[in-house]
């Protein structure tokens, strides 16, 4: 045998003793076999094993020795592992998502609850301001910002009273219109539709109506009204303001009153009479923009809330606000803000008058809106924290106190403005809130927040309260001649 015969038969037994090497990989997913988890410190000082578990492993656990463990790196897992562990992420969030929308009370919740619970909570971010993203498990329901309508108070349970979720007083039956009410009487019908009769009515209407929105110069509006009684009641603008001035002068009372007006009594339905005639009159009033429109619109709407009918009222303090828009005082305004002239100069007597029935519309209107939910407004509070620009300012001859006329006229026009100022400062704080709320990451953090500056709204309020003259000071005792200051305790109650 030669020696390449030999040495080559040696190759082939060798060959057959060893085994065959492992197969190259083929494929994308072949990856290399990583190292196990590395040991505490503790351990590897000791060189022994560790078993890695979290947070303390079990020899550290036994000694009271504080387990140090390296981070992990995910750099050292595998693609498979690493798909998993992302998987596993996605399913925490998911139980961690449920768990926080879950009712403690119910625990399991079916398909269908979970669609009508969805549909409920779209339903409750359009009737209020725009919402964050939703917050942290550890955050709070809030079911609104600002202080609710007042028909919110009839969806407590402790009231007991069976009222869905959009029961409101839009959906209450229509009841006939009061111009049109059956058993009113005709004007020849009314017996003091006389010279003194209406003297009593006027004086009647500027003691308990006039008094909270002074829109008229009331020697002028005298004027105007006995000479429509002397003269005959004709289709003029001002017969029109006449008879819905002896409407309310025939249904207004005292603040005081223990007399309850009926509406079967027969002042009622001679105030209805009053006011249906109006009414017919009121229609030419339409294409005029005079101020004597914008007056017989608002005070119909306050006629409207004396026997209270909302919607109605409402509806005629909106067509008052438009009327006032062409008011020449209002474009003055609007062309002094434009302009780098003074800010307002001092109006005359005719601009006062426009002054104050714009603003009376305007707070009339708002008010109203917030509280009826009109589905044509479904932004709440888009509205309610703007006001205009500017205060009404009183009559010249304000400090003249020496007729009554004049000293209830003075009286009025305190009220009038610590209302306006009162309302300006409700809504100046109701928008700081809704801009804290915005800016706030989650309703705990709005709420500590609010609970920090929350003293500073009172110091306001207080300020407010204090600044009130004394025929307007809440400490002061109502009487008779204190109308007006017997409302101020329950106004600032509502800021």
């Amino acid at each position: 045998m030669t020696p390449q015969a030999s040495a080559d038969q040696l190759r082939d037994q060798g060959a057959e003793r060893r085994p065959g090497k492992r197969p190259a990989p083929r494929g994308t997913a072949f990856y290399p076999r990583k190292r196990a988890n590395t040991a505490c410190q503790v351990c590897r000082s000791r060189k022994t094993k560790c078993d890695n578990l979290k947070p303390t492993c079990s020899y550290c656990l036994s000694v009271g020795a504080n387990c140090i463990q390296s981070p992990v790196d995910l750099s050292a897992f595998d693609p498979a592992s690493l798909k998993i562990l992302e998987r596993l992420d996605e399913l925490e969030k998911i139980l961690r998502d449920t768990r926080g929308n879950a009712s403690h009370s119910e625990p399991a919740v079916s398909v269908g609850q979970a669609n009508r619970h969805v549909q409920e909570l779209a339903l409750v971010e359009e009737s209020s301001v725009e919402e964050p993203d939703p917050s942290p498990m550890s955050d709070i329901p809030l079911r609104s910002i600002l202080p609710e309508k007042m028909e919110s108070l009839l969806l407590w349970s402790v009231l007991s009273r069976d009222m869905s979720s959009h029961a409101t007083l839009q959906n209450d039956a229509p009841q006939p219109s009061p111009s049109y009410s059956p058993g009113c009487n005709s004007l020849t019908d009314i017996a003091d539709l006389d010279t003194q009769g209406v003297k009593a009515l006027l004086d009647n209407f500027f003691a308990h109506v006039h008094c909270k929105n002074p829109i008229l110069e009331e020697a002028a509006a005298r004027r105007v009204v006995l000479n429509v009684v002397i003269e005959g009641i004709d289709w003029s603008p001002g017969s029109c303001l006449t008879l819905i001035i002896c409407a309310l002068g025939k249904i207004a009372t005292s603040l005081d009153a223990t007399f309850h007006l009926r509406p079967d009594s027969t002042q009622y339905l001679e105030a209805q009479a009053l006011f249906q005639a109006a009414q017919k009159r009121i229609g030419t009033l339409m294409a005029r923009s005079g101020i004597i429109s914008a007056q017989c619109f608002f005070l119909s709407g306050v006629f409207l809330m004396s026997i209270f009918r909302p919607f109605e009222a409402w509806r005629y303090f909106s067509q008052a606000l438009a009327t006032c828009q062409t008011l020449p005082f209002l474009q003055k305004a609007q062309f002094l803000s434009a302009s780098d002239g003074p800010e307002f100069p001092r109006p005359e007597l005719g601009e006062t008058q426009q002054e104050a029935v714009y603003w009376s519309a305007w707070k009339s209107e708002r008010e109203l809106r917030g509280e009826l939910s009109l589905p044509d407004f479904s932004m709440p509070y888009s509205s309610s924290v703007l006001y205009p620009p500017f205060f009404p300012t009183p009559p010249h001859p304000l400090e003249s106190t020496k007729t009554t006329a004049s000293s209830r006229q003075h009286t009025a026009w305190l009220f009038y403005l610590s209302e306006i100022s009162l309302r300006r400062l409700s809504n100046r704080t109701c928008n700081d809130i809704l801009e804290l709320h915005r800016a706030s990451a989650s309703n705990m953090e709005f709420l500590k927040q609010l609970a920090l500056i929350i003293p500073a709204y009172e110091a306001q309020a207080n300020e407010w309260a204090d600044s009130l003259p004394p025929e307007l000071s809440i400490g002061s005792n109502p009487n008779e001649d204190n109308r007006e200051g017997s409302q101020r305790p329950s106004q600032a109650f509502n800021l």
